[in-house]
């Protein structure tokens, strides 16, 4: 296979799996009250394992449109390649 198809199918590979990141990992929602501060509800203390879940889904939230940017340039640069 040619270059440029090689490239334009990884790109196609990293642009899904930033979708389904960003479908199953969205970003956080702060609620922001009446007057201006961060609304924060607590129900209970989180375990150790809720906070390690917590840090993943915001480490793989920051990651997914940074994918999506990579898979957009490397397509745009496989668009550009003589094949």
């Amino acid at each position: 296979m040619k270059a440029p198809i090689l490239l334009n199918a990884f790109a196609l590979a990293i642009g899904l799996v930033a979708a389904i990141l960003m479908a199953r990992y969205p970003p956080r929602v702060v609620q922001i009250g009446k007057d201006g501060l961060v609304a924060m509800t607590f129900v209970s203390p989180r375990s150790e394992e809720q906070q390690r879940i917590g840090r993943r889904q915001q480490r793989l939230s920051e990651l997914a449109p940074w994918l999506l940017a990579l898979a957009f340039l490397l397509q745009f640069v496989a668009l550009w390649l003589p094949g």
